[in-house]
């Protein structure tokens, strides 16, 4: 189980959120100091830089379409984004498997549309 870190050329990697510190994991794998949430479904959250749009950081096209897949049309997201789950609680966890899997297959469907 891990999260997912979409970069902003595309490139998907897996990152482990299992560290105690959960915040400080997005800092740097996100390469930020600030953070904001888009709640894509009930279980599926997108991490971003709070200051990806005023920094000039680049548009994450792939995250963006992602996003407008589940409605979540506001903006353009900019800067790597990442892609967590949630317990019952709302703290950030890795995705499943399955998650993994059903976001993968997704986005490459968002890829072959491209």
């Amino acid at each position: 189980m891990s999260a997912l870190l979409i970069a902003e050329d595309g490139e998907i990697a897996e990152v482990d959120l299992s560290a105690t510190d959960t915040l400080r994991t997005m800092y740097q794998v996100i390469g930020c100091s600030s953070v904001d949430v888009v709640r894509l479904t009930t279980n599926l959250d997108m991490w971003i830089d709070d200051e990806g749009m005023i920094t000039d950081r680049p548009v994450n096209v792939l995250a963006t379409l992602l996003a407008r897949h589940f409605g979540r049309t506001y903006q353009p997201y900019c800067g790597p984004a990442l892609l967590g789950g949630m317990t019952d609680d709302g703290d950030t966890i890795n995705l499943t498997d399955d998650q993994i899997r059903a976001v993968l297959t997704r986005l490459q469907d968002i890829v072959d549309r491209l």
